[in-house]
């Protein structure tokens, strides 16, 4: 388990590695937040070290959005119903 926002990158790095041999999209929220607005970043976006604060929430939203747009471009626009079974 990772405890510190420093210890987090290898960590995340590991996982959009993984992802990308798998073919699988990947929101990287951890580059997404620590990229976001200079070194005050942290104390804008999480609350505690944790938990988003309202400005955060909105990052991870932009950020996963865009993970799907990205996705659905790709697939030529398939709709993740079809991918999911639903």
């Amino acid at each position: 388990w990772v405890s510190t926002l420093a210890g987090m990158g290898p960590s995340a790095r590991a996982a959009a590695e993984v992802a990308a041999e798998m073919g699988v999209v990947v929101a990287d929220l951890h580059s997404g937040l620590r990229g976001h607005g200079g070194a005050d970043w942290a104390e804008r976006l999480l609350s505690d070290g944790l938990h988003l604060t309202e400005a955060g929430q909105e990052r991870v939203y932009n950020i996963i959005e865009a993970a799907v747009r990205n996705w659905k471009k790709e697939e030529g626009g398939a709709d993740i119903r079809k991918q999911l079974g639903g």
